[in-house]
């Protein structure tokens, strides 16, 4: 993940399970929406299922270093 530093501050502050929560790396950020066409809905469900998953978001995290997502 790419370290932020809030404007006046000395720390650069790298993204982790701990930063993320406490709200110290919290860049400017949005939700990310997929938009899935009807016709393609039985192939893309299943991908898109298995990326919230608990092993799918291991592998993002194992492999790229995404972060977990965090269920509200």
């Amino acid at each position: 993940g790419v370290p932020i530093k809030a404007r006046g501050e000395l720390v650069w502050v790298k993204p982790n399970a701990t930063t993320i929560e406490n709200e110290t790396y919290k860049p400017f950020s949005r939700r990310i929406y997929m938009n899935v066409l009807d016709t393609s809905f039985a192939t893309t469900a299943p991908f898109i299922k298995f990326g919230f998953s608990q092993e799918g978001q291991k592998l993002l995290h194992f492999k790229l270093g995404y972060q977990p997502y965090q269920h509200e």
